[in-house]
This record gives structure tokens, sequence and C-alpha cells, in this order.
């Protein structure tokens, strides 16, 4: 696994969370993407993702408000 970013918090009402990036290729971060999420890589896939300054702005497929993607604030998100 591969670590291409870092959820820090929720942002907003709609379901989105900002991932601070670690990767070299964030051209490769885009909708439909598969991804896995903390210790136990528990997996997910990218719904939108948008430019939010140094970082972006993601939503998860089937995570629509806050405290549903909530869960996944200070994780690390990898790909394989």
């Amino acid at each position: 696994m591969l670590v291409i970013g870092y959820l820090p918090r929720p942002q907003g009402v709609n379901g989105e969370i900002i991932m601070d990036l670690h990767t070299d290729f964030p051209d490769r971060i885009k909708s439909g993407r598969r991804i896995f999420i903390g210790d136990k890589h528990e997996a997910a896939t990218f719904d939108t993702v948008r430019v939010h300054g140094e970082s972006l702005l993601i939503s998860l497929r089937g995570y629509d408000t806050p405290e549903a993607v909530g869960r996944f604030r200070n994780q690390w998100v990898h790909v394989k």
C-alpha cells in the first residue's frame, strides 16, 4: 500500500472531507478511484474530488453527511 493523503477533518454539510496530499502525482486522484483508509485499510471510493487551497476536498461514495465521513478523521489514505 502507498500513502497518498491524510484526512484531517470534514468540511461543510455535504459529507466532504479535506485531504492533505502526500503524493507527487495528484493528477491520479480522480472520481471513481478505489482507496483504502486507516490502519485497517477500509475500502472506499472517491465520489467527487476538487482543489481546496493546498489540499483537496473529497467526498466518498455512501458517506453523504459530515457525521458519516467524520469517522475517517485523522486517518491516512492508501492505494494499491
